[in-house]
């Protein structure tokens, strides 16, 4: 248990903001002929793959295991031979649903360029869904762009209202009800239009006397226009309103009380394609229970070579704990495990000697210095305990870590070479110098790594995860159909169409030349690849990507960029405009990727966060719009949050506490980039001292020299309680 509590702490970050920039590798080592061979046609495996060709590529698959029958360098790669074949197979079977399949109202029309359809239900409202658990409101599963109408019409009035819930955001964002009344033996119901939202209480826009007769044959007609919001009852106006904010909604009903209703309008598409993307995610589930790729591939690829296991030099995560340890001292891992550096930090302060070995001892405290971001007192410690035993590995792979904080790339891979010669056996060390050189675009050297692990030195099942990730920094998703753009700098990857690929070129590159005049020119280096994107059409092909990359999925999120494979991976989410947010957001990790090494996580979520929602003013892109929400949580987390040099000097506890660390991040950045003149020259000095300081504390320290922290901090409330 203490082992697994412990061995997380080394793993790099796979899928959060991007904190290396790519350094200039030495060249790699040659890769034998027959090798180099099998390699090229797995490449081309993958070619067809990406062109949807999947029985030829399952053909090729297998001729080339034919033709390298029995080589270790094959045998290296079963992981992900095997999840090629798999992906080949299913792929050749799946039978994708159309896009109105999850229709059961009339199609009279639909246009699939424009997205214009008009959809008869008389008896067929299956496809209508409970908003929730136990809610009587049924939502309509399109989701509709611009202007749209929907005819509510029958033979007999009920004695009750025609009632329809419509721009219903499917994130919670607001809705509204149209109700058309009636009247019976005395007794009516105006006529209404009543806006509510969810944290509020619902307002009436309008209000007048119903048209409406129970009994009576009736046609209420609601027409959502770009601008104005109108009901007509058997042709007459009832309630003519202004709409504001029209970029799409749903619309629902709480009881079907007609003969027939008809919804017209233009759809996004995001409401079929993700619906496709989740039918094809329940088949693959399906047919993972059942397929089994062992019985296709040649049984010589899932054997082992007779390797024999390097052993590790040390079995346990913590040196010096042969001699025992105390509850108190495992209690100090199990905070720090989970993320509780402050509690962590104070139950270390109580240890004494009785408790563990002055080595264990050291080790933890430089490990606590890490994560509360005091990289370079770890340094110092692991530096020490190396002198007293050069071959620690845990030490050494903790000083690799204290070397990247400090935004030392280049010393932090010699000093995990180094690690890896002295201690071949550990599998950590093969996991921390993979990721750490994937992350400096070192594909090839990655690569070599893990199948030396293998091949050398027996670590098969150890790497596993490690050969996967690799074969996804090639080749990406895994898509029934693919479509693609390639811009000046960004090349955008989808399964949607071409259309939403140009256009997030457009967002990338306009993002790309602002971020380039506001913040960094960067040197165009031709021998780096493209920027690379990949667009989802839905959220369950999104989050099983996720889950292939960091071994769970990522829930509550709509994109995220991946520093170690180079991938920014968002999902058609049902809002273009969220998405287009998205897409600014992690796009300026993956620009901040390329600008500079290891940048504070503070600087970089926040910025993310100022950038997202940047609008053109003045011929460019402007970000720093304010965002209410976060000083809403800022406002009310105010005694919990820490202080702003704490903050920017703060350890990796960002994303325990995320909500508060992301709101505090953006309203950092606002109050540098648009605060008073003598911080917003300190904004300056930061950014161009994260670029050529030695480290990042020490361009912390320069950025921030004299400043008054009290005054620091009395200034930033000010500036958020000035911001409308």
């Amino acid at each position: 248990m203490l082992s697994r509590v412990v061995l997380v702490l080394f793993v790099l970050p796979v899928a959060i903001a991007a904190q290396g920039a790519p350094t200039q590798p030495p060249p790699a080592q040659p890769v034998p002929a027959q090798e180099a061979a099998f390699d090229a046609g797995l490449a081309a495996v993958h070619t067809q793959m990406q062109k949807a060709k999947w029985s030829d590529a399952r053909t090729a698959l297998l001729e080339l295991l034919r033709v390298h029958a029995n080589q270790a360098y094959a045998q290296a790669q079963c992981e992900a031979i095997a999840s090629d074949l798999r992906t080949c197979a299913f792929y050749a079977t799946a039978k994708p649903p159309k896009p109105l399949a999850f229709i059961t109202g009339k199609v009279a029309s639909y246009d699939e360029r424009t997205g214009r359809i008009r959809v008869v239900y008389d008896n067929s409202f299956a496809d209508w869904q409970p908003a929730g658990e136990g809610s009587e409101l049924k939502i309509n599963p399109l989701v509709f762009a611009g202007s749209y109408t929907v005819t509510v019409s029958g033979k007999n009035h009920a004695a009750e209202s025609v009632s329809i819930a419509f721009d219903l955001d499917p994130v919670g964002a607001g809705w509204f009800v149209a109700s058309f009344g009636f009247e019976t033996g005395g007794w009516y119901q105006d006529a209404s239009l009543v806006q509510g939202r969810d944290d509020g209480e619902p307002r009436d826009i309008a209000r007048t006397k119903s048209p409406a007769k129970a009994g009576k044959p009736f046609t209420a007609v609601l027409r959502v226009g770009d601008d104005r919001i109108r009901m007509l009852f058997d042709n007459k106006m009832v309630i003519d309103s202004p709409r504001e904010n029209a970029e799409f909604g749903q619309v629902g009903l709480w009881k079907v009380v007609c003969d027939q209703l008809v919804l017209e309008g233009r759809i996004e598409p995001s409401c079929l394609q993700a619906r496709i993307d989740d039918e094809l995610g329940k088949q693959r589930e399906a047919f993972e229970k059942t397929f089994d790729p062992k019985k296709e591939l040649p049984a010589w690829l899932f054997e082992r070579p007779q390797t024999q296991r390097t052993p590790p030099l040390s079995s346990g995560d913590v040196p010096g704990l042969r001699n025992g340890w105390t509850k108190a001292f495992a209690t100090v891992l199990q905070l720090i495990g989970e993320g509780k550096l402050a509690e962590a930090s104070a139950a270390f302060a109580k240890l004494g000697e009785k408790d563990a070995s002055p080595v264990a001892r050291s080790f933890v405290e430089a490990l606590l210095h890490v994560r509360v971001g005091r990289a370079e007192a770890a340094e110092a410690i692991c530096a020490k305990l190396l002198e007293g035993d050069a071959k620690m590995t845990q030490a050494r792979l903790l000083r690799a870590r204290a070397l990247d904080a400090m935004g030392r790339g280049a010393d932090a891979i010699a000093e995990l070479e180094t690690a890896l010669r002295d201690d071949p056996g550990h599998e950590g060390v093969h996991e921390a110098l993979c990721v750490t050189l994937l992350r400096r675009n070192r594909v090839a050297d990655a690569r070599r790594v893990v199948r030396d692990a293998k091949t050398k030195h027996g670590l098969w099942d150890e790497t596993a995860q490690l050969e996967l990730m690799l074969a996804m920094a090639s080749r990406g998703p895994n898509w029934p159909r693919r479509f693609s753009h390639k811009s000046t700098h960004y090349e955008v990857v989808s399964d949607i169409d071409s259309k939403v690929c140009f256009e997030a070129c457009q967002v990338l590159e306009a993002s790309y030349v602002n971020l380039m005049s506001q913040l960094a020119w960067l040197k165009e280096d031709k021998s780096l690849p493209p920027f690379r994107v990949f667009l989802f059409s839905g959220e369950s092909g999104y989050q099983d990507y996720n889950k292939s990359i960091i071994g769970e999925v990522v829930p509550h999120t709509a994109g995220l960029y991946t520093p170690v494979l180079k991938q920014l991976l968002i999902w058609n989410v049902p809002r273009r405009e969220d998405m287009v947010r998205t897409i600014r957001h992690e796009g300026f990790h993956q620009f901040l990727d390329r600008v500079m090494e290891n940048p504070p996580t503070w600087l970089n979520e926040g910025t993310a966060e100022y950038w997202e929602t940047a609008t053109r003013s003045q011929g460019r892109m402007q970000g720093g719009q304010v965002r209410a929400d976060h000083i809403a949580t800022l406002m009310r987390s105010k005694k919990a949050l820490p202080k702003l040099r704490d903050f920017v000097y703060g350890g990796d506890d960002f994303y325990v506490y995320a909500q508060q660390r992301y709101a505090q991040a953006w309203a950092l950045v606002h109050f540098l980039r648009k605060g008073p003149p003598a911080y917003t020259a300190r904004f300056d000095k930061l950014w161009g001292e994260l670029r050529t300081a030695k480290s990042t504390r020490a361009a912390l320290d320069a950025a921030f020299a004299g400043v008054d922290w009290d005054k620091l901090e009395q200034d930033f409330w000010q500036h958020l309680a000035s911001l409308k």
